[in-house]
């Protein structure tokens, strides 16, 4: 029998965890690069008070993963199994994580009137246009807009890197931008801080 090295053991098993935790947000990093995560000690929901004074509660739902190695390949490949395998759970619970968070995003634009059906027609950069009047869109302190983050499939997005306004087009969209500043600026001056 082998002797038993609990410190080692527990060292391990946190660092395996943490590498998990890591290999997750690699494969969900569109998720993470919209606020900083803040890990979620406890509770069954998440609460957002929006700056309009609506409040979403959020249920938390179960990301999880199963871990098998068998014997024989631990024996082959050693390390490389275990990380294999730890790929694969990372797979499974971004891929859980990532739909649970666009079925629910789908659900809050629903609620909040803020989608735009195209009706089969091909994405151009008139849709775009209509897109940004249908959101509210944040400034930095040099008055630049914080553009959304578009999330579509590969050919959507292929199309939106390929999208060449008109010079009346390019004239909508500063028109837009320069409202969505004033909306911005009068959101920012009404905000009530927190006592």
């Amino acid at each position: 029998m082998l002797p038993d090295f609990p410190d080692a053991s527990k060292f391990v098993k946190e660092y395996l965890i943490r590498f998990l935790y890591r290999r997750i947000a690699t494969k969900t990093g569109w998720m993470q690069a919209m606020e900083p995560p803040e890990p979620i000690r406890e509770g069954s929901k998440v609460v957002f008070h929006r700056y309009d004074g609506s409040i979403d509660n959020v249920p938390m739902k179960l990301s999880s993963g199963k871990m098998t190695i068998k014997c024989d390949d631990l024996e082959e490949k050693g390390l490389t199994a275990v990380l294999e395998s730890i790929e694969q759970v990372a797979n499974d619970m971004a891929n859980q994580q990532s739909k649970f968070f666009i079925e629910r995003l789908n659900e809050i634009c629903k609620e909040s009137g803020q989608v735009c059906d195209n009706q089969g027609r091909p994405f151009t950069f008139e849709t775009l246009l209509n897109l940004l009047e249908s959101i509210d869109i944040d400034f930095n302190e040099q008055g630049q807009p914080q553009m959304p983050t578009i999330m579509a499939g590969p050919s959507i997005i292929e199309k939106v890197k390929d999208l060449k306004p008109t010079h009346e087009q390019d004239e909508k969209y500063n028109e837009i931008i320069s409202r969505k500043y004033i909306e911005w600026r009068d959101r920012e001056s009404n905000r009530r801080l927190v006592d």
